[in-house]
């Protein structure tokens, strides 16, 4: 996005801070499950069989796939640990495919296919049962689909496997639609910036997944269709991942070309350079933190006794998604393999743009 991209004209080489992990914690435990290594080999084994490229096993290694699923349900057994583990090793090649900036160029009916396969193997593969699931797909990024959706579908019932289905179709188009949005010539207000991202950051099938983990069901009452304060935080998770995953892979954002993010909006929209954006948007993601610390408060006190274990529970998942996230975010070199660590944990980097932004 031109407008965007010129703000950085002239920026080649100067040095910004990424606030350190500790300035960016809510202050919720971060924990672990113990079943991590003994997945590892296990996700080995699907990742190679289903990805002969090794580029691809490379990519999907050093994302820590194994070390975000156990953080963000540490309380998974041995069997959903290990099929929330392959789900997440799914999503990089397939995102990536249409996220990295080399395939900005692809076709919209190629795009098109891809969604539409995409959502057509999801939603029959989690329907048990049903005769598309003994169909193929060449595309290993498509095929793949049905072992995954096994697995989830294994540790799920009826109605979370649905819920699931459901929220992954929301995602597929979502970010599908994004790659469209991200080719306009006019930047979005931040308002709706965050809604695009509150339904493109795959947020809303981990919060799905949480029933599936710890077996946490919400009472109808108690959902983000029945209760605002709940709609607060169906809201809100997103919108904290989304700006913690625009900060901290700023740099490989802007290495990339890819301006369409948190810091470069807040540029353009509050005027503001390049370090005062990065801070406003540290000061953004503690606000989001105080209005979910609302919202559990509110739930909290309308909550029937009974109902108050399941409720607690399920936001206790809320927030182990976030602190994976966090904590994921500051230790792959996906993101920080080029930073210096400073002194405060805060991460320098020097800003390296696309040989088409240099003057």
């Amino acid at each position: 996005m031109e407008a965007l991209s010129k703000l950085f004209d002239g920026l080649e080489g100067l040095q910004l801070v990424i606030p350190s992990k500790s300035a960016l914690d809510p202050g919720w435990v971060l924990s672990k499950n113990p079943h991590q290594e003994s997945i590892s080999q296990d996700l080995t084994d699907w990742i190679n069989k289903w990805y002969k490229e090794e580029k691809i096993r490379k990519k999907i290694a050093y994302a820590g796939v194994a070390m975000f699923s156990s953080t963000a349900y540490p309380r998974a057994s041995f069997d959903a640990l290990l099929a929330i583990a392959k789900w997440m090793a799914w999503l990089l090649p397939w995102d990536d495919a249409i996220d990295d900036d080399a395939n900005s160029s692809i076709h919209p009916e190629d795009l098109i296919r891809y969604r539409d396969d995409t959502t057509i193997f999801w939603q029959s593969s989690m329907c048990a049962g049903s005769q598309e699931e003994t169909k193929r797909h060449l595309d290993p990024k498509i095929g793949s689909i049905r072992d995954v959706a096994m697995a989830i579908r294994s540790i799920g019932d009826i109605e979370s496997n649905q819920e699931f289905a459901d929220e992954m179709c929301i995602w597929i188009t979502a970010v599908t639609q994004s790659h469209t949005e991200r080719q306009g010539d006019t930047p979005v207000i931040i308002q709706e910036f965050f809604q695009r991202r509150g339904e493109n950051v795959c947020v809303h099938p981990m919060m799905a997944l949480i029933d599936h983990s710890d077996k946490t069901r919400l009472p109808p009452r108690y959902t983000p269709r029945n209760n605002s304060y709940m709609q607060i935080i169906w809201t809100e998770v997103p919108i904290m991942m989304a700006m913690l995953n625009d900060l901290v892979s700023l740099q490989k954002e802007l290495k990339d070309g890819v301006f369409e993010s948190l810091v470069p909006l807040l540029m353009y929209h509050e005027q503001l350079g390049p370090q005062a954006a990065i801070e406003r948007a540290k000061e953004m993601i503690h606000e989001s933190y105080e209005r979910f610390r609302q919202a559990e408060q509110g739930l909290y006190d309308q909550t029937d006794a009974k109902d108050l274990p399941v409720i607690k529970a399920y936001l206790l998942g809320c927030k182990n998604i976030i602190m994976a996230n966090l904590n994921w975010s500051f230790s792959i070199k996906r993101y920080m393999g080029l930073s210096s660590v400073q002194a405060d944990g805060s991460m320098a980097f020097q800003v390296s743009l696309p040989r088409k932004n240099l003057p």
